[in-house]
């Protein structure tokens, strides 16, 4: 079961006119999907696909009408993200490669590697909002094991354990916006257990004669998240 529709093809004519080609798609895809197709009209190849009606859509390769191999798969925007951001450049994706309209670049986006319709493989989640990254491996969909996150300047804040509910229970380290560094256990994303806390040198707390000599000044010992407190902590110059 396939129609037939037209779509723009990528390329141009020597003569720089648009090429009209002309391809089957299936019906399950029929107004949903610009790209390259098998013998049974699935998307197959490279191409871009309307997921739902709220605005998702995926754009990369295909195998047989599922996701598969390298592509970024778009969320709807924010219901108040407003689109008065004229210098933004990257509102909206409707241009000559396709004949799908109101597909917007505003929303949240995951880009990097997908195998029988799902995420799976590394792939970052990249926040439309503030900039944010959260990277790692990804198995059926869902990111856990070690991940990385950085913010909108690209640097790397957190590098560590989070388990399949988004919870950052184990081992691992993040920077504080002052500056401060932690590394060692961790509960919920805070620290819990066995660590190393390294303090600005803004704070004053690194003797003064050795501030010309020392970067920080660290804490190490059992931290303990109810009462924050260190237990059987040794103060000692890095």
């Amino acid at each position: 079961l396939s129609l037939r529709m037209k779509r723009k093809a990528p390329a141009s004519s020597p003569g720089g006119e648009d090429v009209k080609v002309e391809t089957f798609v299936h019906y399950d895809f029929a107004g949903r999907y610009d790209g390259e197709a098998d013998d049974e009209g699935r998307p197959h190849g490279v191409g871009i696909l309307r997921l739902d009606d709220d605005g998702a859509w995926y754009e990369g390769e295909f195998r047989h009408g599922a996701k598969h191999g390298q592509g970024t798969l778009h969320f709807p925007p924010d219901d108040d993200d407003s689109d008065d951001d004229e210098d933004d450049d990257d509102d909206d994706k409707v241009g000559p490669e396709t004949s799908l309209e109101g597909l917007s670049t505003r929303g949240d986006r995951v880009r990097g590697s997908f195998a029988d319709d799902c995420i799976e493989g590394y792939a970052e989640y990249l926040s439309r909002r503030d900039g944010t990254r959260r990277a790692g491996l990804w198995h059926d969909g869902e990111l856990s094991g070690l991940i990385e996150e950085f913010d909108e300047d690209g640097e790397c804040i957190f590098g560590g354990e989070m388990d399949a509910n988004g919870h950052k229970n184990g081992r691992g380290w993040f920077t504080r916006p002052d500056g401060g560094c932690y590394g060692g256990e961790l509960v919920d994303g805070e620290p819990h257990g066995k660590g190393l806390y390294l303090f600005p040198l803004v704070y004053g707390v690194c003797p003064p004669e050795s501030k010309k000599d020392a970067a920080t000044f660290a804490f190490w010992g059992m931290y303990e998240s109810q009462t924050k407190e260190w237990e059987e902590w040794d103060a000692r110059r890095d």
